[in-house]
């Protein structure tokens, strides 16, 4: 637990860090000019269109929970979702830091067992995923083609890439075969022969066959699942154009793909909201693309205000819900 509570404080001191050298590299004026071109109408548009946004991955979760079987109300089960989003953007993992958190919720508000929430979650993040890698490839081919990219972070890239294709993959071979995958590495350690372990292991073969199942048996709600996922990742890279847009700039499709391709590698940085990284990552990349480092940290500072926003909403639900949900926050992402 102290060993928890040392990397979230030195992970947050190293984003705080990393994003005063942005400004200090790129110029606090600079990023000010480029983010007064911006009208607060703009503003508000682009607000809305990212609330929509997430409005959409609770549709997907819906759809998920109903073709697993369960009665859901949607309502709530956004509720979950955002409360989820809230403590994952505040923690150094911010893809999962609050998967716990919006399993319980799940729980006890659409009365939901645990297991068949987590088991729901883990299938969400697989398309999620998955999709996201089928447009990261196209971002990289993009990448590539047009720009002279350092040796360095070619190999990154490229090697994140393919680990990430490598796990997805053979993620649905184990599942899909109704063999051990979580469960596997609580076996490779011999650590479900413990008593404290015994539960888990057991709870994670139950999660696995669930999904499993969900797969093999449920073509119309995967065949759903992916086709709003495929939506969702395009009217993200579309909002990526739209934002640039609004703060002066035309740029193509393909060039959002580009950013949104690395908007996938940064926001995986073990920083509460990948601080720091986020804006060093997108003004990087804005000045490898001729866009210009300050509308790049622009860029970040909107997009990451629009996710406070939702951040905000979910903190406030989570007080709503009960001491119960924060009690599970500090156990697990402590």
């Amino acid at each position: 637990m102290v060993n928890r509570k040392v990397f979230a404080a030195l992970s947050t001191l190293i984003g705080i860090g990393l994003f005063c050298l942005v400004f200090v590299w790129v110029g606090v004026g600079e990023v000010i000019n480029a983010v007064k071109i911006l009208s607060y109408s703009r503003f508000l548009i682009l607000l809305l269109f990212t609330i929509f946004l997430f409005f959409l991955t609770a549709v997907r979760w819906n759809i998920i929970l109903r073709a697993m079987g369960e009665k859901t109300n949607f309502l709530k089960v956004w509720m979950a979702k955002i409360c989820g989003y809230a403590v994952s953007y505040l923690t150094p993992f911010s893809r999962l830091g609050g998967e716990p958190v919006r399993a319980y919720v799940l729980k006890k508000e659409n009365k939901i067992g645990m297991e068949k929430g987590l088991a729901s979650i883990v299938i969400d993040k697989m398309f999620e995923f998955t999709v996201a890698i089928f447009f990261m490839l196209w971002g990289f081919v993009f990448l590539v083609s047009r720009y002279t990219l350092a040796f360095n972070r070619l190999f990154l890239m490229f090697f994140l890439t393919l680990l990430f294709i490598v796990l997805l993959v053979w993620f649905f071979i184990k599942i899909l075969k109704h063999e051990e995958f979580f469960s596997k590495f609580l076996r490779i350690f011999k650590l479900h022969k413990m008593k404290r372990f015994k539960f888990v292991h057991a709870s994670l073969q139950r999660i696995e066959k669930d999904i499993a199942r969900f797969f093999k048996y449920n073509k119309k709600g995967v065949v759903g699942a992916l086709i709003i996922t495929l939506i969702i990742n395009t009217l993200f890279i579309a909002a990526y154009q739209l934002i640039v847009l609004f703060l002066g700039i035309k740029i193509s499709f393909i060039t959002a793909i580009m950013i949104f391709t690395l908007f996938a590698f940064s926001s995986s940085a073990p920083t509460p909201g990948s601080l720091g990284v986020y804006e060093a990552g997108f003004a990087i990349v804005f000045s490898i693309l001729g866009l210009g480092a300050s509308v790049g940290v622009a860029f970040a500072l909107l997009t990451r205000l629009f996710e406070l926003v939702i951040s905000g909403v979910g903190v406030g639900l989570i007080a709503v819900t009960g001491m119960k949900v924060v009690k599970t926050i500090f156990q697990n992402n402590r």
